[in-house]
């Protein structure tokens, strides 16, 4: 969080990864749109369409690079000083540690937090650099927790650095847990600190496997052209997040297996967050639909493997492709492989498959909410206090009505006027991609792939830029006044 005192103005973003320098913390926050601009560069254009990447230091040292959405040309590249408050998330782990937090008062999704795998040490497994075990730790809790849609985290022990798995894959029979994760911009250490790196900036996508195999892939953050891979062997502490709970099973022409689907819709509505289990697959939706009855997700951080096979699961190809899927409670899975060079899609695959859906049991909360222009419940501070504590928030979305409701997370939130009686916050929802009707209750990625990138705010309003992802063409900016639901969690 970033405040600056003089404008009255305070930043919230949230850790995409984190790593430990000296006695140290530093996190990596990627991808604001315009929120930046100028602002920590009175040289950079405040005309031009720019995502900003952020790496803090605890040590109030921070890096900003800012890049055109157009032609992805560095716009700006500033170290400055920073003050900010630091926030962190417990998850149920030990038998001291609640889903529910301090205070609770209801909201959740109830759980199973009370399981056997609550009160295990941290972490559920460790590999060695030989994918040999660590200590007693043994791969089939792991196993179990990846199939029961649990958040997995990995930590090298040898580096300090942290992050999520935004995509997770398994084997039983050949005893292996693997995983993706897809928001890091490469990093440089100094003495004291660290910061990204700028000759050249690059994202680095990274495959990890509980067989201590890694592959790294490097890719321009100005124009998205490969500047190497490599393959290496790392050990790595594997973590998981027990509070989360099944909810229901479809089989592949929609009908129930287990559960409820209408308790997985009322806890989707109430803000709550939903992991997808395909197979041998686990994720996290990035954007969530109701319509018709039913619940579509769409998962946008998946890398394709080459392999399935032991020795190769954690390959990515040589020419990197996103694996992007939008499914669906009906069975219908929807998958598109798109290079990430030019982003021409690779194959686009209609299947249907069973799909287990898993809530987080965390309470939510629904603070504010306006339509219209109008205010219908809540108040600008309480939002506006929320995010000052270090609330997580997620938004519902309706401004076409026959296309249901859209909830996604909020990020990069913004206070203005903080210490007015009615402060405005904004937040951004930037990974959704446009999407069309296929069939009453179902969703298809666009043929043109399009990021919808939206911002919103507490006065109602929400701007929507419509951009191309091979041409990096913007096709359209409008001003829209949907109906907007703000869901809060500490």
């Amino acid at each position: 969080m970033r405040s600056y005192p003089q404008q009255n103005i305070t930043f919230a973003v949230h850790a995409d990864n984190v790593v430990r320098s000296r006695e140290h913390v530093c996190i990596e926050a990627l991808s604001s749109l315009n929120h930046f601009n100028r602002l920590f560069d009175a040289h950079a254009q405040s005309d031009v369409d720019a995502l900003w990447h952020l790496l803090l230091c605890s040590t109030g040292n921070l890096h900003v690079l800012g890049l055109s959405l157009g032609n992805r040309r560095v716009i700006s590249n500033r170290h400055v000083n920073a003050s900010a408050s630091w926030f962190t998330k417990s998850w149920a782990v030990g038998g001291d540690v609640s889903c529910y937090g301090a205070g609770h008062s209801g909201g959740s999704a109830g759980g199973d937090c009370e399981s056997p795998q609550s009160f295990l040490a941290w972490p559920v497994y460790s590999n060695f650099i030989t994918g040999d075990p660590g200590g007693k730790k043994k791969i089939s809790v792991l196993l179990e927790a990846a199939k029961r849609g649990q958040d997995v985290r990995g930590v090298m022990r040898d580096r300090g650095y942290s992050f999520p798995f935004h995509f997770v894959n398994w084997d039983t029979a050949q005893g292996w847990v693997g995983g993706h994760n897809v928001m890091h911009v490469g990093q440089r250490h100094f003495s004291s600190h660290v910061g990204m790196r700028r000759e050249p900036a690059y994202m680095w996508l990274s495959s990890w496997s509980t067989t201590g195999r890694r592959h790294n892939s490097r890719w321009l953050l100005n124009g998205q052209v490969s500047v190497g891979a490599n393959q290496d062997s790392v050990s790595l502490d594997w973590m998981t997040d027990s509070c989360w709970r099944h909810v229901f099973t479809n089989d592949a022409r929609g009908q129930r297996e287990q559960g409820s689907l209408e308790e997985l819709l009322l806890l989707a509505r109430g803000g709550h967050r939903v992991r997808v289990v395909v197979g041998n697959m686990a994720a996290e939706a990035d954007v969530l639909r109701i319509r018709g009855g039913h619940l579509s997700a769409q998962l946008l951080k998946q890398l394709s493997p080459v392999s399935s096979a032991k020795d190769h699961h954690h390959l990515l190809h040589d020419k990197a492709r996103w694996s992007w899927q939008v499914v669906h409670t009906t069975g219908t899975i929807w998958r598109h492989e798109v290079l990430l060079g030019n982003h021409s899609v690779v194959s686009e695959t209609r299947y249907s498959s069973a799909v287990s859906w898993f809530v987080d049991t965390r309470p939510w909360s629904s603070i504010y909410h306006t339509a219209n222009n109008t205010i219908i419940a809540g108040s600008t501070t309480d939002i506006g206090d929320a995010v000052v504590k270090g609330a997580d928030v997620r938004v519902r979305l309706r401004h076409v009505t026959d296309n249901g409701d859209i909830f996604a997370p909020a990020v990069n939130l913004k206070i203005e006027g903080g210490n007015s009686a009615s402060p405005v916050t904004s937040a951004q929802v930037l990974r959704y991609l446009s999407d069309e009707d296929s069939g009453d209750t179902e969703v298809r990625l666009q043929g043109e792939l399009t990021w919808w990138m939206t911002s919103l705010g507490t006065r109602g309003v929400m701007s929507l830029q419509a951009w191309n992802t091979a041409r990096k063409a913007k096709y359209f900016d409008i001003t829209l006044m949907p109906e907007i639901e703000w869901f809060v969690n500490y």
